[in-house]
């Protein structure tokens, strides 16, 4: 993401007194984690679109690197009416703040952002201009809720039971809190935030009051939709494509469990969201590899839903000398995990419906071929987004022996 980083702000001209502020968006919402070590193949693994954000560097001390470990931004989910509902904006805000700020410096940081909705006739240039359209009007321009992000309670095994609010007790989980209710302007963000029992993101519910007589709803539309760039050339040298090295290297990496998969501690006798890891310590003389093609999402809204689809990214596979010796944790003897592919299955289509091919080496004549139902031809084995199992086999091994012992002719 630092490679991102450079062209983006060449391609923006970002200013010298601006950074950019990396987030996962999806169904306008932040999804998983982000920070400017993560590779652009991480990233590809991610749920969500790929969203910066310019703010400015006077706005927070912490340094580019550090802003992701910290609180130093509050999200703001944007509703709007739409035929009669409100509906959310495609990407929410991220207000730039320090968790040592108050409140009302964030009501006052978010007014600033949301000034430049409002129609030219009316001025909110002005030092008063929050507490004039926010507090002393009927109708402000928008009114602000604490998002109801609680995780399930973790008693909860056969229903769907939440932890009760830190803010106001619900303990419902279907309605939002008030955010007019902290009246104390001089709390301190940090305090505000030490009032959750669980580690989530502090999250802001902003609803655009359709009563309100200052909002220009053409030049909100316009202006609130993010830019969108699918195309930036790095120019690195690193290949485009995945590599099954770096799905490996996913494999093993470390990786924190969200708050739907939370773990029990015996030790702090509380759920966390703990870190899991995978290692390997010892490999077969024939490998097996199941990439994963097909996946599904829970999506928690009003109600529970399921999503489903195939991963046709292109995986770059070696036919030769693919060397796993590093992985191998149990390996005192230093012995060499380097292999060879006689096989692979293929996956055509989609999860509606698809077809299966194989294409295999003849271990006598040393030809590859591709099998299709009936037909048997010679081929080349190419890698690509059909790949779905791939076979291989440890250098040195004897792939004929091994096809007489699984008794395939």
């Amino acid at each position: 993401l630092k490679d991102l980083y450079a062209r983006l702000a060449d391609q923006i001209k970002l200013s010298k007194t601006s950074h950019v502020y990396f987030a996962l968006i999806y169904k306008g919402k932040k999804e998983g984690k982000v920070d400017l070590s993560m590779t652009c193949s991480q990233i590809k693994y991610q749920t969500g679109d790929l969203y910066a954000y310019e703010y400015s560097v006077d706005a927070i001390t912490e340094s580019e690197e550090s802003v992701y470990a910290t609180n130093s931004f509050v999200a703001v989910r944007v509703q709007m009416l739409y035929n009669g509902s409100y509906k959310y904006l495609s990407c929410p805000l991220f207000i730039p703040i320090s968790p040592s700020s108050t409140v009302d410096s964030l009501k006052k940081a978010l007014f600033s952002r949301m000034s430049r909705f409002i129609l030219p006739s009316m001025d909110a240039s002005k030092e008063d201009g929050y507490t004039k359209y926010m507090i002393n009007t009927r109708e402000p321009m928008y009114l602000l809720e604490i998002l109801n992000n609680r995780p399930l309670s973790s008693t909860a095994i056969f229903s769907k039971k939440y932890i009760d609010c830190e803010f106001c007790d619900k303990k419902g989980h279907e309605t939002n809190c008030g955010f007019s209710f902290l009246e104390e302007s001089n709390l301190s963000l940090a305090t505000l935030f030490g009032k959750m029992k669980t580690k989530r993101d502090f999250i802001l519910n902003l609803k655009m009051n359709p009563q309100s007589e200052i909002i220009s709803v053409d030049k909100f539309r316009e202006q609130f939709e993010c830019s969108r760039i699918d195309d930036i050339s790095l120019g690195l040298s690193s290949k485009a494509n995945i590599t099954l090295i770096d799905c490996f290297e996913s494999f093993v990496r470390e990786e924190q469990l969200d708050q739907d998969n939370m773990w029990y501690c015996k030790h702090c006798k509380k759920d966390v969201q703990a870190i899991k890891k995978m290692d390997i310590f010892r490999l077969p003389k024939v490998l097996i590899i199941h990439l994963k093609r097909f996946k599904s999402k829970i999506i928690k809204m009003v109600r529970t839903y399921l999503t489903q689809g195939k991963l046709d990214d292109f995986i770059d596979y070696p036919i030769k000398n693919l060397d796993l010796t590093k992985y191998v944790k149990l390996n005192d003897s230093n012995e060499k995990y380097v292999y060879d592919l006689f096989a692979v299955s293929n996956h055509y289509g989609s999860l509606a419906g698809g077809h299966y091919t194989a294409t295999c080496l003849n271990p006598v004549t040393k030809e590859w071929v591709e099998c299709d139902d009936s037909h048997v031809d010679l081929t080349k084995p190419i890698a690509g987004k059909q790949g779905y199992v791939l076979f291989y086999t440890l250098r040195g091994n004897n792939p004929e022996q091994q096809i007489q012992l699984l008794n395939i002719t």
